[in-house]
């Protein structure tokens, strides 16, 4: 590339070289951002339906890598104007073509909508607008849009956001979308600063806003982001008076207060100026009022180590949120701050003491003390450390307060270990807990206060001391239960235990000891090491030892040499030692202790010295000598492998061609060497040539593979795939896929055809060939081959080919398959190409297919063995034979995947605008004519096998039903008005069925082989139902539940061929009639029974109590309507649901008789709670106790309850207040919040207790979260 148009587009058009192609597409992208070469290069390529025709040759890979690469020009300002022009003509060319403009001839056939997305965004701002919330859309699209069209996206948002809107609150008010702002506001800190301005130009009263999408949305990206810039200190502080001013017109939007004062901390720690901590801390005080719980002192440290503010600053940080928590001012105390702290409950964490300065620390832990005396402020750390121990057994989360105090007065350096009087105080503390360790009676506790003496005395620093206490704990090594305990890592292994047996001070330059002292420490530490080791060694000869108990002892010594390696560099850099004295210091002594440690651990084996050890040695020479490790060893195919390894690095300067003729010479020779070669190293060499620069030269070799070695099936899936395909040119794809596909068809009819292969050595006699096994035939292909080129072709999966060509494709196999899987297979591909795409034409030109090829299989008594005409005859001329099998009854093949595929295409047909409104025209018509067909000739059958006595023409007057009769109320209401008549004699049939048919049915299930083998269980599954079991077996529920459907399901519908509601209707009617008069407790059949029980009617309240329909139900399409009219017939519809149910209560305590109104009352009850929706509960409830004085004046005032029916009303309401959730409009909680008031004030007993309790639960759900 030079900078010329010329090259590039030769580049683009040329096919020799796939390689060349993508790098000219990499290219693209340079000049078309540039200003001098924009229009040349353009005009060169021949404008946007040059480039279409170019695509239309393109690979898919090589479609996708252009669309990337043009994308990649979003934003560019070099050409822009020009560029966004022509690229939104080249979209609109490529992805919405239109069949009247001529330019459109060039337009891909294929499928490549996803792919054109891809770049929309560097379209003009008109395109993008149109397309931004496509489905094939992706979010890093959008917002390199939002980038590149910044000023208009944001104008445009900001005006839909803030547009005035009717809402079903107050007039005037503002519902605000963050929806429609997140995407703006994400990376845009002035605009989002525009946005809070915006928001405080109105009142709290006229904008309503979700606090959890204003924080998450809006408030924490901008806080985020203006934290990471370095210029943003004025930014900062205008962008917190604008948070604060909006939180405090709008308490409620104060979500995750611990994100927002974790952000104003790390302002306050990173700004330089004094003014701006000071408005930092402002900040953090202001939402501390505002949400007093969102750090509280007891998780001081947490916030502090999560907001990771400079060393320096984090006890500045404390003693600030200390403050401004507590009103203590520990940096500087005073007398009243010390009565304060008296007056705390406090539950500090060890953290809190460990990440600010020593010194300050000390000075803060010495002032707790002196306030609080029982220093019960601590708590414990976490496990590894000394500062996890408990002050006392008996309160294991309490601290203990001298193990901290001494740890910080040592490493603060404020007391040394050898100062006398502290050294003293410490011994003391020391001997106590010894003490109580050996008067305590349980191991535990004696474990406790064992340990908590060494955790001391490591605190203390003193190494003198802690090998004092060590050598007293040798007193419990006879204890297993302590000592499991006791010399456990969290013991011996914690991290200050470490620095301690270190014997060098992790900081060198706050340490004066001379280095003799070092010297001295370092020996001492090697007395401690060496002596738990002879510890050990001792304690193992008791008998309830065990290794596992000293486990922790062998870490111990790598853990502090390991110290040694970390501090020994830092010390000799500050002392200025040379490597000889640092040796001398410190690596001499301790290869002497590492020695001396080995000998106490390789103690003279038992029985003698001349024993050898166990384990043994083993030498490195026998790990070499394993199988498969040396260079001969290998084996010859891992070693051919090697050079594919080679070929894979240099594919893109290796020459297709010369790779083209080693895999075909590969290939003849795995067919020379035959069943014994390895085919791996050649299916290789094949799919890497599909990977280079022509894979179509792999095309012949991929052919040649997978219909002529159909033992390599494995190997298929891998070389035959789509991939291959998208990197084919549509040309070449299209050849290959038409080539493999008639190949295919022509090996399938070979199959067909072809005959046994007679034996040319038979057996001399009988016995000998009933001997030999018989020798299948090789198949002339795979059926899963087949099945793989289907599923290549499935759907939209097929990128790389036009609709048309995949369907004649997928249509002609489907034809002239045998195989039921290849036709399951090949039907599943067009039924997802029918459900995906979107022509009209295509999809008639797949029903057509499906109606010829796939229905008679799905509407065959069984998919695997479909009944021909020849096969029918044949059955009915031998009564004597075995019935046709139904696969609904066939374990085997009980799965019956073509109708569930022709079920689901015919789900999506009825939506679609050629068979909108025409059932008898959908693919479940055609498959219902052909089951009930093949059903009515299986029984016939059936009757004339068994010898049943049928009148002439009986069976032909029998509804047509499909093989499982529960079909036929599948597509209610969709359902032509024949299937419904069926479905209707069906039900008549099964309820009251004629003489012959009973006596059929009773002799099938009187005679029990019959009516267990699978010809009785479908004649009775068809014939055989009565009762409650119709609906069951027959699918009646669907038809009832038909009444419950909008009327808007029934517009469709034709009433001349269709079935309509007055159909349903008038049908169940008339079931219910018969299944009165029929029933064994019907007065016709019960008459003659002089000592019958009366039967029981059902209670009629309850039945039109499950009637009631919620007030919802009918608004689907709600949301598409204005919220006034959503408003209006929201309410209109309470009002109905609620005078339904005020009838109900009145007459549930108005019953005659007087009687008892409990039990049906609980089931009401529930049954009205169950109908609103959890949002309409509030407004149901307040609708429900409105009476003349208004919201709670049941009974004309909250001061008297007229009767009980007003009682149970008032229950109801508490129940709906207690479940109901926030409906998003502040007029309603008002209202609720005044009517609790008002029956909380009533002089009636009960209203006004039932108030408080409900007030009582609603505080607890709101604490608990609940809106």
């Amino acid at each position: 590339m030079n900078g010329e148009p010329e090259p590039l587009v030769a580049a683009l058009g040329q096919t020799h070289s796939a390689f060349v192609r993508a790098g000219a597409i990499q290219y693209l992208p340079t000049p078309l951002t540039s200003e001098t070469h924009f229009k040349p290069t353009w005009t060169a390529l021949g404008g946007a339906s040059g480039i279409a025709a170019l695509m239309r040759e393109f690979s898919v890979v090589h479609v996708d890598a252009l669309c990337r690469a043009l994308g990649r020009t979003c934003g560019a300002s070099g050409a822009r104007t020009q560029r966004e022009e022509g690229l939104s003509e080249l979209f609109k060319l490529l992805y919405c073509p239109s069949p009247t403009n001529e330019a459109d001839a060039t337009a891909d056939p294929r499928p490549l909508q996803k792919s054109y997305m891809r770049f929309v965004r560097a379209c003009s701002p008109d395109v993008c607008l149109d397309y931004i919330d496509d489905d094939g859309f992706s979010a890093k699209d959008a917002r390199s849009c939002l980038d590149a069209h910044a000023q208009v996206f944001q104008k445009q948002q900001l005006d839909a956001c803030f547009s005035p809107k009717p809402a079903s609150g107050p007039a005037g008010r503002l519902d605000l979308d963050m929806g429609l702002l997140k995407p703006a506001v994400a990376r845009n800190r002035k605009l989002t600063l525009t946005v809070l301005e915006r928001i405080l130009e109105f009142d709290a009263v006229d904008l309503k806003i979700d606090a959890r999408e204003f924080v998450s949305d809006l408030v924490l990206p901008l806080l985020r982001n203006l934290r990471k810039k370095t210029e943003s200190g004025e930014l900062n502080s205008r962008a917190w008076d604008l948070v604060l001013r909006c939180f405090e017109r709008w308490p409620q939007l104060v979500v995750e207060p611990t994100a927002l004062i974790r952000l104003a901390a790390k302002w306050w720690s990173y700004s330089t100026s004094e003014p701006r901590r000071q408005h930092a801390s402002l900040v953090m005080q202001t939402l501390l009022k505002l949400a007093p719980n969102a750090v509280t002192v007891d998780k001081l440290a947490d916030f502090v180590a999560k907001t990771k503010p400079d060393c320096h600053r984090r006890a500045e940080l404390l003693c600030l949120l200390f403050r401004l928590q507590t009103g203590v001012h520990i940096a500087s105390s005073t007398g009243s701050d010390k009565q304060k702290l008296k007056t705390l409950k406090l539950q500090l964490s060890n953290k809190l003491f460990t990440m600010i300065a020593y010194k300050r620390a000390l000075a803060f832990l010495d002032l707790l003390i002196e306030a609080q005396p029982l220093q019960t402020f601590l708590q414990t750390s976490e496990r590894g450390s000394i500062l996890s121990q408990a002050a006392d057994p008996d309160t294991p989360s309490q601290g203990d307060v001298p193990i901290l105090r001494a740890f910080l007065a040592r490493a603060s350096g404020h007391e040394d270990a050898s100062n006398g009087s502290w050294g003293s105080h410490i011994e003391s503390l020391v001997k106590a807990r010894t003490a109580k360790a050996n008067s305590n009676r349980d191991w535990s506790g004696r474990f406790f206060w064992a340990q908590s003496a060494l955790f001391l005395a490591i605190a203390h620093g003193s190494l003198e001391l802690y090998h004092k206490t060590l050598v007293w704990a040798r007193r419990f090594d006879k204890d297993p239960q302590k000592v499991t305990a006791l010399y456990q890592a969290s013991t011996v292994r914690t991290r200050e235990g470490v620095d301690l047996l270190c014997g060098i001070s992790a900081e060198p330059r706050k340490c004066t000891k001379p280095l003799a002292a070092v010297a001295d420490d370092i020996a001492t530490a090697h007395t401690i090491i060496l002596h738990l080791l002879d510890t050990a060694a001792a304690a193992l000869r008791e008998p309830s030892a065990t290794p596992a108990h000293w486990a922790a002892l062998i870490p111990l010594i790598s853990d502090v040499v390991e110290r040694r390696l970390k501090h020994a560099n830092a010390l000799q850099s500050h002392r200025g030692l040379s490597d000889d004295a640092v040796y001398e210091l410190v690596w001499a002594p301790t290869l002497r202790m590492l020695v001396a440690a080995e000998t106490a651990l390789l103690l003279t084996p038992h029985p003698s010295a001349d024993d050898a050890r166990f384990p043994a040695l083993f030498l490195a020479d026998e790990f070499l000598e394993k199988k498969g490790l040396s260079a001969a060893a290998q084996s010859e195919r891992w070693a051919s492998h090697t050079p594919i390894r080679f070929l894979e690095g240099l594919i893109s300067r290796v020459p297709a061609q010369l790779l083209s003729r080693l895999a075909s010479s590969g290939l003849q020779r795995l067919v020379a060497d035959g069943d014994k070669a390895d085919p791996s190293i050649v299916m290789e060499l094949i799919s890497l040539l599909s990977h280079s620069d022509r894979p179509a030269l792999a095309c012949p070799l991929i052919r040649s593979v997978v219909l002529d070695r159909v033992n390599d099936s494995a190997w298929h899936r891998k070389l035959f795939s789509a991939g291959f395909f998208s990197r084919l040119s549509t040309s070449e794809a299209k050849a290959f896929l038409e080539d493999m596909a008639v190949a295919m068809i022509e090996r399938m009819r070979l199959q067909a055809n072809r005959s046994p292969a007679p034996d040319p050595s038979p057996p001399v006699d009988a016995a000998a060939a009933a001997a030999v096994p018989s020798q299948p035939q090789a198949p002339f292909v795979k059926v899963t081959t087949v099945k793989m080129l289907a599923q290549v072709l499935n759907g939209y999966g097929s990128r790389f080919v036009d609709n048309d060509t995949a369907c004649a494709v997928l249509s002609n196999i489907l034809q002239r398959a045998k195989h039921v899987d290849i036709k399951v297979a090949v039907a599943g591909s067009l039924v997802e190409a029918f459900c995906s795409c979107g022509s009209d034409p295509f999809r008639r030109t797949i029903a057509a297919a499906l109606e010829e090829h796939a229905v008679p299989i799905a509407a065959s008594l069984n998919e695997r063995q479909v009944m021909t005409e020849s096969d029918w005859e044949q059955a009915a001329a031998d009564p004597a034979a075995d019935l046709p099998e139904i696969s609904r009854l066939s374990p085997a093949s009980e799965h019956r995947p073509m109708w569930s595929l022709l079920w689901r295409a015919s789900r999506w047909q009825r939506t679609f605008a050629p068979w909108k409104g025409k059932p008898a025209t959908q693919l479940y018509a055609k498959m219902f004519e052909g089951s009930a067909a093949n059903n009515k000739r299986w029984m016939a059958l059936f009757v004339a096998k068994h010898g049943f006595a049928v009148p002439a023409g009986a069976l032909d007057k029998l509804p047509a039903i499909p093989i499982d009769p529960a079909e036929l109320s599948m597509t209610v209401p969709e359902m032509p008005a024949t299937h419904f008549a069926a479905l209707e004699q069906l039900v008549m049939a099964n309820l009251a069925p004629p003489p012959w048919l009973a006596a059929v049915n009773r002799a099938v299930a009187e005679n029990a082989p019959l009516a267990l083998s699978k010809p009785g269980r479908h004649w009775l599954a068809c014939w055989g139902n009565s009762g409650v079991a119709a609906f069951d077996k027959l699918g009646l529920n669907r038809v009832v539940n038909a009444l419950w459907w909008r009327p808007k399901d029934w517009a469709t519908q034709d009433t001349t061929s269709d079935t309509t509601l007055d159909m349903v209707r008038s049908f169940l009617l008339a079931l219910a009639e018969a299944a009165i008069f029929y029933s064994p407790s019907s007065p016709n059949s019960s008459s003659s029974d002089l000592q019958r029980t009366p039967a029981s009617l059902p209670d009629t309240l309850l039945i039109r109590a499950e009637m009631l329909r919620s007030p919802t139900d009918d608004r689907n399409d709600f949301d598409r309507k204005p919220e006034a009219v959503q408003a209006s017939e929201r309410d209109a519809d309470i009002r109905a649901f609620v005078a339904q149910v005020r009838a109900l209560v009145d007459e549930l305590v108005q019953r005659d008789g007087g009687a008892p109104y409990h039990g049906p009352w609980a089931r009401l009850k529930a049954v009205v709670l169950s109908r609103p929706a959890r949002k309409d509960l509030l407004r149901v409830a307040l609708e429900l106790v409105r009476g003349e004085g208004g919201d709670g004046d049941v009974g004309g005032g909250s001061d008297k309850v007229s009767s009980m029916a007003e009682f149970l009303r008032i229950e109801l309401a508490h129940d709906m207040l207690r479940l109901g959730e926030d409906p998003g409009d502040g007029s309603v909680l008002r209202r609720v919040e005044a009517v609790l008031l008002r029956w909380e004030r009533s002089r009636v007993e009960y209203v006004r207790e039932s108030a408080r309790e409900t007030i009582r639960v609603l505080r607890r759900q709101s604490l608990g979260g609940r809106k």
